[in-house]
Parts: C-alpha cells; structure tokens; sequence
C-alpha cells in the first residue's frame, strides 16, 4: 500500500496537481451546493475526496491515442464480458495492494457524496460512470492499461462508501426529535376584534336548546365586521 502511494506521489506535478484541485473545490463548493441543493459542507469534501481520484488515475498525456486507441478501448469493453476476468481478479484480492488501493481510494468519495445529495444509490451510480469513464481514458490514452477488474472495485468503493453515508443519514433520521408539536386543544382562538386570549366555546359544549345567532338588531348602515359576531 505504501508503494502504491509513492508511486502516486512520484508523478510528476502530483503535489501541485492535488493543490489546484483543493484550492478549485474551495471556490466551486458553494455555488455548486446551491445550484443541486446539496449540502454545503459534504459538497466541499466530495470535491475534495474526487481531487486525488482524478491526480492519481487520470493521465493528461495521450501519446498512444493514434496507435491503437480504438482497438484497446474495445478490448476494455469486452473485458466486461468474460466471466473469468472477474472471478481471477477476486482471487487474486487478498495479495494485491493495487486493487485493495483503488478500492479504498473511491469510499470517501461515497461517503461525502451520499451525505452531501442525500441520495445514496444516485451517488454509487454516478461514481460507477465515473470510474468507467476513467478506465476508458486511460485505454485510450495507452499510458495505463485499464480493466474490467478496476473498475470493479472502483465502483465496490463507491457502493461501500454510498452505504456507510446512507446508514448516517437513517441514524439522524431516528435519533433527530419531531419537528411537529401537537397543538392544544386549549390553544386560544383568534378573535376579530382583536382579542386573541379569548377563547370561543365549540358547538358541541353549547346547551342543547342554545344555537349560535348573529346579532341583525342594527341598520344596515351601522353593521360593521365586528357587530357580525356570534352572541352565544
């Protein structure tokens, strides 16, 4: 694991890569926040979780893009289709530092980004696109060469990364108290004219042989809103 890491910091431009990319996510958090109504916060370390995704796997020279592109490109997508790439990269798991790498490398950015959108399975599905697309690039660029198998565990740490944000956000939903105070039924009612300690009696605690009536005993030019009250 400390290899892969050296190795990711041995690229040259590595450290002022990362930079750039801290100090972007710092300046683009917030209006990307308001424009998705994402969470702030979360935002800014989903930004900050993809910087080292992007220095440490997506290579910004192409020299073999007009040799052969198209032809490892195509590989890449059949490699999708050959069920024994996948069961010997799974094998192969537990003495391979480089897939245990690319696997960790993606579950912060699962994590902030479930918390920051509030949607974990849009978060996973977005990661998973992305990592396609970076292994297809890096396929087209002949630089590295790409496989199913990373993208498999690319996409695994998104997916572990989505989940660990959803069970945050199901343990605030439960542990966060109602919002919603019922109202007493005793609460004081408004009154037109102004008096709102005063409390109208309901229908049903009047007497049986008492209806409600409107007081008409004045003109028509002396009714105002506040003589068309009910006289209990």
């Amino acid at each position: 694991m400390r290899y892969q890491l050296n190795l990711a910091l041995d690229r040259p431009g590595a450290v002022a890569l990362l930079l750039c990319c801290a100090i972007a996510a710092g300046v683009l958090f917030w209006p990307v926040s308001r424009l998705f109504r994402w969470r702030p916060g979360w935002t800014l370390s989903a930004m900050l979780a993809l910087a080292p995704i992007l220095v440490f796997t997506v290579p910004l020279e192409a020299p073999g893009w007009q040799d052969g592109a198209v032809y490892r490109l195509a590989e890449y997508v059949r490699s999708f289709l050959h069920t024994a790439t996948f069961q010997a990269e799974m094998q192969a798991f537990a003495s391979s530092d480089e897939r245990l790498a690319n696997l960790l490398l993606f579950i912060p950015l699962g994590v902030a980004g479930a918390l920051a959108t509030r949607h974990a399975l849009w978060t996973a599905a977005a990661g998973a696109a992305l990592s396609f697309g970076i292994e297809g690039w890096q396929a087209v660029s002949g630089v590295r060469v790409a496989s199913a198998a990373d993208w498999i565990y690319n996409t695994g740490g998104v997916f572990i990364g989505a989940a660990l944000g959803l069970l945050v956000l199901a343990a605030r939903l439960l542990t966060r108290p109602d919002a919603v105070t019922p109202v007493s039924p005793a609460t004081p009612a408004w009154s037109p004219t102004g008096d709102r300690t005063r409390e109208f009696p309901r229908l049903h605690d009047l007497p049986a042989h008492q209806e409600p009536t409107l007081d008409l005993s004045r003109r028509p030019e002396e009714m105002t809103t506040a003589s068309l009250r009910p006289l209990w």
